[in-house]
């Protein structure tokens, strides 16, 4: 089986070979088994560092293919990801309710960090946003409950509209995002904050508890700009 994965998904193929053998661990100390066959098995290769970072015209290029090639939700939800350096598990958590005005919380419960993280909305996630059908509780509607199905079938379709073959995942967009913001000069620790990462040592956590919401805002604001002028650079 784990052959057959490989073949289409080497590293999913990694990942079904860990739960196996952690499986069959399992089994033989509760004496279900007598031997972990999967033990000898190596991975089926060897991944690389998560360094990618997508250039601007490799964003723009994938705009451009989900804006004309993908419906209902991820015409939205890949541009939101983009300019928001979301998780894709965030983003696909996302309701109505967590919106007010041009703020996104995203609850405790539903965070990394276990805090609650505020997002500054740019006008154009705004825009986006307001564009959006509002079809239930979730903004992005099934994908709301997470199923990793569409987000392994969406990401195939809009593979097939780019002229890149340089493999790419859903969380380099965040990494994408948060290289970026550096590069039209947000400060390090605004561009940290906006992606929801903890900034300086437990001190100056324990001490400095300004949100720098305006910075943060003034950050996203840039960064749209910037992916906006992507596209002019175009016309």
């Amino acid at each position: 089986m784990v052959q057959r994965i490989g073949e289409a998904t080497p590293v999913q193929a990694n990942r079904t070979l860990s739960e196996a053998k952690a499986m069959l661990n399992w089994g033989v100390a509760e004496n279900f088994v007598s031997v972990n066959v999967a033990a000898p098995l190596k991975p089926v290769v060897r991944e690389k560092p998560r360094d990618r970072v997508l250039s601007d015209v490799e964003l723009s290029q994938i705009l451009l293919a989900a804006d004309k090639g993908l419906g209902h939700p991820w015409r939205t939800l890949v541009p939101f990801l983009v300019l928001t350096g979301a998780r894709r598990g965030e983003a696909a958590a996302l309701k109505w309710s967590d919106i007010e005005n041009d703020i996104w919380t995203v609850p405790s419960e539903r965070y990394k960090t276990a805090k609650a993280h505020t997002v500054p909305l740019s006008a154009t996630v705004q825009k986006i946003l307001r564009q959006t059908p509002q079809l239930g509780e979730f903004v992005f509607g099934v994908v709301g409950r997470a199923e990793p199905k569409g987000w392994g079938v969406a990401k195939r379709q809009l593979d097939a509209l780019l002229d890149t073959q340089e493999r790419w995942t859903w969380h380099d967009l965040r990494r994408s995002m948060r290289t970026g913001l550096s590069k039209i000069g947000v400060e390090p620790h605004i561009a940290e904050l906006v992606i929801g990462h903890a900034v300086g040592g437990s001190i100056l956590r324990t001490y400095d508890r300004f949100a720098y919401l305006e910075q943060r805002r003034d950050a996203m604001e840039r960064w749209a700009q910037h992916i906006l002028g992507l596209f002019k650079k175009k016309t």
